[in-house]
């Protein structure tokens, strides 16, 4: 025979702390041996949902399985998760930012696959998520539109569970130990990256292991640096972690198969990290202080390789308050490609600025030091900075910037630098730089070889002249130009720097510079004078001025004029002008005509 038994805004308990449903409306079937029941109205925690009892056999009645399923919001999906870790109620406020939408959800109970006793019962709960949105940095985060299958399962018995297990995407395996002895108190938490995580016996611990294709470094620790942690579920466990990640950022900058290792002390206030690859090798330390200090981040780093910022604009997110105080020690430091040596970095803070006590750059022929300051007053940040450049050769400079096509030889170089910019020192760049440059380069000789000028280097037009001197200078110039001394100052406006005193001095002439170089466009507007040192020399003014030299009494012509003998004025008559302008790499250099 067949039955049914009809159900009219009933409730029903399931024996299971927090699950019981109300306003129930439909049929449960039932046949000679089995019992059964498809899409039965009811609502669970205000919110609707169906209930479907899988046909059961008579005999297993002392247990009786059902799913139910509905539509997950925000709300729901915060009362699940309070409720069964009441803890997360320190972090609500958070929690609530990181959610939005809503998505299909099942729930079900079954008997446990382990069966070894009667009252073992398993519950799993699952969705694909789609249509919910999570605020969270990889590989939690996730659109809305994106398919995020989740599976959440425990097995309970006498009411009591020990293990809660979370799988996410099938990439993220998270199990949650639970001593029921205090109060459903965590024990330990083991998540695997990519796998389950290996059994672990560090009591009152949260470790991560496994691997992952990224992770945003600096996301990730603002988050947790965010959060609130006063008697919250990780406040007194201790993190600790070993991954391997494929490409990790950090501050936008992207470092490829990077191990790392970390753990956390001092209830969470202290973190050491050990990050292992080709590009950052080294040890990091950060201790968070108490509300009247600042947080402090120490790097003893053996090798760090950076490349340019991919993503600037990201840039604008850091804050003042949000920076630690550093002290950083890099013995290898490398920026898109350049070796710039050992570096060295101490910072402190005061209210609404960060002092750079000292940065410094040292390797062999090559000091860079600088100090300075990153300012924030009413929302608006500015940095200033002294930059100190000393190499033995000019050559060597070139090469630790990596500008390697210099037609310099030898050349002591000083460069220094009173610079200034809107924005942080994260958001530098040449079209907003303002300040001044003082330059002072003695002995060295400009080499018959076309120059190719870099970044700021393309400051010096002079190295652009000595093969258009060679042609119209060809007995002053035709070895290369050798100089004493080139000294010159820059005003720096918007990325542009203006000279009107720029000038080189040499044995076989002088060369004053004035005009424009454009830091972001790389171009020249300029007007060189050139002024060949003759009367110095009687063997180069002869060569000059004929194969036999000056003989007494002879008739020169030169300079469409008559002279009996070399003038003095010589070296002014033969005073030529040059305009530069056009690219630092290919500029067009042009005789200007005047009158004598």
């Amino acid at each position: 025979f067949n039955g049914r038994v009809s159900l009219n805004n009933s409730s029903i308990e399931s024996g299971l702390p927090g699950l019981a449903l109300e306003n129930v409306n439909g049929d449960i079937n039932f046949g000679v041996n089995e019992i059964w029941a498809n899409d039965i109205d009811a609502i669970y925690i205000g919110n609707p949902i169906k209930l479907t009892i899988p046909t059961t056999n008579y005999k297993n009645l002392d247990f009786l399985p059902f799913e139910i399923s509905g539509v997950a919001n925000k709300k729901f999906i915060i009362d699940q998760m309070t409720g069964l870790f009441p803890n997360l109620y320190n972090n609500i406020e958070n929690i609530r930012t990181y959610l939005s939408g809503e998505s299909e959800w099942t729930f079900s109970l079954s008997e446990s696959e382990n069966n070894s006793q009667i009252d073992d019962k398993k519950i799993e709960f699952k969705s694909d998520l789609y249509g919910i949105g999570i605020n969270l940095p990889p590989p939690l985060g996730k659109e809305k539109n994106e398919l995020r299958p989740l599976i959440i399962e425990t097995n309970i018995s006498n009411l009591l569970i020990d293990k809660v297990s979370i799988y996410y995407n099938n990439e993220i395996f998270t199990d949650i130990f639970i001593d029921n002895t205090k109060d459903f108190f965590v024990k330990n938490i083991n998540i695997g990256l990519e796998k389950k995580h290996p059994e672990n016996k560090t009591d009152n611990s949260i470790s991560i292991q496994g691997s992952m294709n990224s992770l945003i470094f600096t996301d990730w620790a603002n988050l947790i640096n965010t959060s609130k942690t006063n008697n919250g579920v990780n406040q007194d466990k201790t993190f600790l972690g070993k991954i391997n990640v494929k490409n990790l950022e950090i501050i936008n900058k992207n470092f490829d198969n990077v191990n790392i290792n970390f753990a956390s002390s001092n209830s969470n206030k202290d973190w050491n990290i050990v990050f292992d690859s080709e590009k950052i090798k080294g040890e990091a330390r950060y201790k968070k202080k108490s509300i009247d200090k600042n947080d402090y981040l120490y790097l003893n780093f053996e090798t760090i390789s950076l490349s340019e910022n991919q993503n600037t604009e990201n840039l604008t997110a850091y804050k003042i308050h949000n920076m630690p105080e550093l002290e950083i020690s890099i013995n290898n430091f490398i920026y898109k490609n350049n070796e710039l040596g050992h570096l060295n970095l101490k910072t402190t803070n005061s209210d609404n600025i960060i002092n750079i006590d000292k940065l410094s750059f040292k390797k062999p022929g090559v000091n860079i030091n600088a100090n300075g300051f990153w300012s924030s007053i009413d929302e608006i940040d500015k940095s200033e900075f002294y930059v100190k450049l000393e190499s033995d050769s000019i050559k060597k400079m070139f090469d630790t910037f990596n500008y390697t096509a210099t037609n310099i030889k030898d050349a002591k170089t000083l460069l220094e630098f009173n610079i200034n910019w809107d924005g942080s020192p994260l958001n530098f760049a040449m079209e907003n730089l303002n300040g001044q440059i003082n330059m002072n380069i003695e002995k060295g000789r400009f080499l018959d070889i076309e120059p190719k000028a870099g970044r700021l280097f393309g400051l010096l037009s002079i190295q652009a002249l000595p093969r258009r001197l060679s042609l119209d200078f060809a007995d002053l110039f035709n070895e290369g130009f050798a100089f004493d001394t080139i000294k010159g100052n820059f005003n720096l406006e918007g990325g542009q720097a203006y000279t009107n005193n720029l000038q080189m001095v040499g044995p076989s002439g002088d060369i004053m510079i004035s005009g424009r170089a454009g830091l972001v466009a790389e171009d020249y507007d300029q007007i060189a004078t050139v002024i060949p040192k003759v009367s110095d020399s009687l063997p180069l003014a002869s060569a000059l001025f004929g194969p036999v030299g000056v003989g007494v009494g002879a008739v020169l012509y030169f300079a469409g004029e008559l002279f009996e003998s070399i003038p003095e004025n010589i070296d002014k008559i033969l005073t030529q002008q040059y305009s530069i302008k056009g690219s630092w790499e290919n500029p067009d250099i042009e005789k200007i005509n005047t009158n004598k």
